[in-house]
């Protein structure tokens, strides 16, 4: 009898633990599957989010320019770009990066000096010809620089008003009467040159920016609208604008009583600023404020139509829309954004 008691015992406890096994089973089958249906339901959701993300990103890489039917394109600029281009604000709160490459920086000696650039920068009067114009100052005349582009545009400029003069009386010295006195200045020369002459200096870093001399004095704003009334009335024609004018002292600051720095912005934006009589921190402001790739400034200057537009430095990187089948510039302001100009 103790022997069947015992396996019976023995029987009901191995049925037991078969009983807990089986349910122990099925207890993970259970878990397996709740947690794969979890799985397929974060994977549907994951696939819905990312297909309205796509969506979202197709649209704004498609969509074009309100004004327009154009496509647009994302250029990526960062922090290092806003203190690119030929718009840029310089002054003691926002100082100018010199470059690594300095090759666009021409030494206006050596220059007038090569006689292959001859025909840029003199006049033929009959038989004789003569400088557009000379460089200032026997002491420094041969560390005169430009940027190149600037320089080409001056050259251009010289050429023309050269030949509205009656130089048939002519016998010495510079068509003109005009010399270059300051031109590009290193970071030394600008710290020098804003201590002895004004804080006007410090855009002569840039090399676009140039002082020009008359009669061995600095030229004034009102000598240059009476004596030289058509440099000041076709200018903007070469890219340049005054600087500092008179007019606009509440706006820059300074005036120019003293001298005329002319600077190079080129075409568009310089006859623009002509046109409407407001100088280069008006624009500036003008752009920032009013004016977007959805809302653009649009203007004729020359033969071309031109679009301007505003976008705020956002981080690294900022992606400035532009539109895909037309030229386009970006120019950073050296304060915290892009000026784009897009010729139509």
């Amino acid at each position: 009898m103790s022997n069947k008691n015992s396996k019976t015992k023995a029987f009901e406890t191995v049925n037991n633990n078969q009983n807990g096994f089986k349910s122990n089973k099925s207890r993970q089958r259970l878990v397996i599957a709740i947690f794969v249906v979890i799985i397929l339901i974060l994977s549907a959701f994951a696939a819905l989010i990312g297909a309205e993300l796509l969506d979202r990103i197709e649209t704004t890489t498609t969509t074009g320019n309100q004004n327009t039917s154009d496509s647009v394109i994302y250029v990526p600029k960062d922090g290092g770009d806003v203190k690119i281009g030929d718009l840029l604000f310089v002054s003691e709160d926002f100082q100018y990066s010199y470059p690594s490459d300095m090759s666009n920086i021409v030494n206006l000696w050596e220059y007038k000096n090569n006689s292959d650039n001859n025909d840029k920068t003199t006049i033929r009067v009959g038989s004789s010809s003569f400088p557009t114009y000379e460089l200032h100052g026997a002491t420094h005349a041969n560390q005169i620089a430009l940027d190149s582009t600037a320089l080409e545009s001056f050259n251009e400029m010289m050429l023309a008003y050269c030949s509205t003069l009656d130089l048939s009386n002519h016998t010495e010295g510079s068509a003109s009467g005009l010399n270059v006195a300051w031109g590009w200045s290193d970071a030394e020369t600008v710290i020098e040159d804003v201590e002895t002459y004004g804080e006007t200096f410090y855009e002569h870093a840039l090399g676009t920016v140039m002082t020009l001399y008359y009669n061995s004095a600095p030229l004034s704003e009102s000598v240059l609208k009476s004596d030289f009334e058509w440099i000041y009335e076709h200018a903007h024609e070469y890219g340049f604008i005054i600087r500092f004018p008179d007019d606009c002292a509440d706006h820059t600051g300074f005036d120019s009583t003293m001298r005329v720095h002319l600077r190079y912005i080129g075409e568009a934006h310089a006859t623009y600023m002509y046109e409407n009589g407001i100088c280069f921190e008006e624009y500036l402001e003008l752009l920032r404020t009013k004016y977007s790739f959805d809302d653009p400034l649009v203007f004729t200057a020359g033969d071309n139509t031109y679009e301007v537009y505003y976008v705020a430095y956002s981080g690294n990187p900022t992606l400035l829309p532009v539109p895909k089948d037309y030229p386009y510039t970006v120019s950073g302001d050296n304060m915290n954004g892009f000026i784009i100009t897009v010729t139509k």
